[in-house]
């Protein structure tokens, strides 16, 4: 198993300026350099084709709808819509980093907790994604916020932030980053999956631990890549056990910071989740 991260920092919520994607980009060049020499060609679902339409200009398509990765396609529910940007970014540090159309996660009162699931119609290996305003601290929030994205792969049913058996993409109690900053992350499995829920939390900055979903954070999603083919690989473990959210977390926090960005890859060893960089 294989994961991809980078991360450049943003210049605040209210700055109405996108981050530069320079880790981040580095991450997905390298993510999709090892889909090559693997023989993959995913496709990436971009929504700049998503129509709108005048009456509806900034599209605000709510759950659910679905995702074109050729023969592929997947659909999304939960707490997400397709929304277009009449500038550079929705005020509040969200943006598309391809195009002016992006997945956003819209606080509403129906939402039973914030975060979406997408679900497959056949198994994938792959999975990569920009997301945007993901880490940031709310100061003015009491307690003290940090923003948090976990994955979980099981039904959405059994899914909740902390268990060990989620990818831990985004949690920096000790170093948040300003509002409006973009990250990647690919995955490459040797399991194939059918549904990834995407966990959008907010952790108190004193204790870590998770608040309620009324004080959770709100995250923007673009370029979402995924592929059909499945490849062989000598590890024997299934996805869950493989990715222990407790070892993706460690790796996680050894990424080194280079200016206001990050970038790092690390592999799963062992169904005992040891990270080695790669």
């Amino acid at each position: 198993v294989s994961c991809f991260f980078g991360e450049d920092e943003g210049f605040g919520d209210s700055s109405n300026i996108r981050a530069v994607l320079n880790e981040s980009k580095a991450a997905r060049d390298a993510f999709f350099v090892r889909l090559a020499i693997l023989g993959l060609s995913p496709v990436t679902e971009t929504f700049d084709s998503v129509v709108c339409g005048p009456a509806n200009p900034a599209c605000d398509i709510r759950t659910p709808f679905n995702l074109d990765f050729g023969d592929l396609t997947a659909e999304v529910t939960g707490g997400a819509a397709i929304q277009r940007l009449s500038t550079s970014t929705n005020g509040r540090g969200r943006f598309a980093t391809s195009g002016d159309t992006y997945v956003d996660t819209p606080r509403q009162a129906s939402d039973v907790g914030l975060g979406f699931t997408v679900s497959f119609d056949k198994p994938t290996s792959v999975l990569g994604f920009y997301a945007t305003d993901v880490g940031e601290r709310f100061a003015d929030q009491d307690p003290p916020a940090v923003g948090h994205l976990e994955l979980c792969f099981k039904d959405p049913g059994q899914c909740a932030p902390g268990q060990l058996d989620n990818i831990v993409v985004k949690d920096d109690l000790l170093n948040p980053v300003p509002g409006g900053s973009a990250l990647f992350f690919g995955l490459i499995s040797d399991e194939a999956f059918t549904k990834v829920t995407f966990l959008i939390h907010s952790r108190n900055e004193l204790t870590g631990e998770f608040l309620l979903d009324s004080a959770a954070d709100q995250f923007g999603f673009d370029d979402f890549t995924a592929g059909t083919r499945q490849f062989a690989v000598p590890e024997p473990a299934g996805i869950v056990l493989l990715l222990a959210g407790v070892g993706l977390y460690a790796a996680g926090r050894r990424i080194g910071r280079r200016g206001g960005s990050r970038f790092s890859v690390w592999v799963a060893l062992s169904t005992h989740s040891r990270m080695s960089p790669a």
